[in-house]
């Protein structure tokens, strides 16, 4: 992504401010996915009687871990990715085959769906469920052919990603009522399982939700590394941020404490919603970063434009009829914005300030 922001706008303010802007987000999707996990953790191990207290418990011990084991190189982490990844694939996979087998086609009748506009508000928080198609693109440095392996990646992570989440969303809103789904909250998933699968189905689901979202949280934290190191080198970020911790840098100890921040200070529903409208916003730099190097990319023009108005649209109908009905994440949205604009300035300025050669008389 910060390529093609440098390529596009050059190596100065524009490009800065977006790479803050997209550090930020990057720690907001994780706090997301943070407290998802805890949500579905106090569910299992507590029970429905949990409080927030329990969640946000869990959700911080995970940061944590996640955050020691992005520490620990690249084998390290590619490890406890596999290990995570592949299971949870395949209970997903069996989750869909028998809840599509089960399903009541009364429930995904078309006189059950919410009003059009509502459909459309929540298009700005499925961006969620595939901002991991860009995070592969960090590993290129990790990888033995990026030319050849890197597109390959991308397009496998987003086959399956978007084939397994039409399927697992079909069996859940085929086997539970959207009042049902909309009572069980965070835990829809797990409590889909239970009326063909029982108890069992649900503790099922459940351990696969902890899989889901310490898969993702594992995803977001990875970055950090290369993120602050590469922007770092681009004098885009102060060189603190690549200092060496352990087989990290301090930039995943920034984006760890964030994480850690936003998990316990906002709710899942806020994180989300500002999470949505902050990566919409980077994403829509990055396309307009890329329409004018298509030159260098050999891309099609017309649909980097298409996906740069429907983008834009997207952020401002979802900013307009979700954002604003919520004055602390609209002002938590704003000022993300703001300083992400006042750390380049000031980085900017101390940085050049520091370039300038000191001419002393005597």
């Amino acid at each position: 992504m910060f390529e093609y922001l440098a390529h596009g706008f050059g190596n100065g303010h524009i490009t800065g401010m977006a790479a803050w802007l997209i550090f930020a987000v990057n720690a907001i999707i994780t706090s997301l996915v943070a407290v998802s996990f805890g949500n579905y953790a106090a569910s299992l191990f507590i029970g429905d009687d949990a409080g927030q207290a329990a969640v946000k418990l869990f959700a911080v011990a995970l940061v944590i871990v996640l955050a020691a084991v992005n520490t620990g190189g690249a084998g390290l982490i590619e490890k406890a990715q596999s290990a995570i990844v592949w299971p949870l694939i395949v209970v997903l996979v069996g989750f869909a085959v028998l809840g599509l087998a089960q399903i009541n086609p009364d429930y995904l009748a078309r006189s059950t769906y919410p009003p059009a506009r509502d459909i459309f508000t929540s298009v700005g928080l499925t961006f969620f469920a595939f901002l991991g198609f860009a995070i592969v693109s960090f590993t290129a440095g990790d990888l033995a052919n990026p030319r050849r392996e890197l597109p390959r990646a991308m397009y496998i992570a987003l086959g399956v990603t978007t084939a397994l989440y039409v399927a697992v969303a079909i069996a859940v809103f085929g086997t539970l009522t959207v009042d049902e789904v909309i009572a069980s909250g965070e835990t829809a998933l797990a409590k889909a399982a239970e009326p063909f699968l029982g108890q069992a189905g649900y503790t099922i689901m459940a351990i696969a939700a902890l899989l889901a979202t310490s898969s993702s949280v594992n995803a977001g934290l990875y970055p950090a590394n290369g993120m602050s190191k590469d922007l770092v080198a681009k004098g885009q970020f102060p060189p603190a941020l690549a200092r060496p911790v352990r087989s990290g840098t301090m930039g995943l100890v920034v984006t760890t404490g964030l994480t850690l921040l936003l998990t316990v200070v906002f709710d899942l529903s806020s994180i989300a919603n500002l999470g949505s409208a902050a990566a919409l916003l980077g994403f829509l730099l990055v396309s307009i970063a890329h329409t004018r190097v298509v030159h260098e990319t050999g891309a099609k023009r017309w649909i980097i434009v298409l996906g740069a108005f429907v983008t834009a649209g997207t952020f401002i109908y979802f900013t307009l009829t979700t954002v604003v009905k919520e004055p602390p994440t609209l002002a938590a949205l704003i000022l993300i914005i703001l300083l992400s604009v006042l750390l380049d300035i000031v980085w900017k300025w101390r940085r050049d300030r520091r370039a300038v050669p000191q001419i002393t008389t005597t």
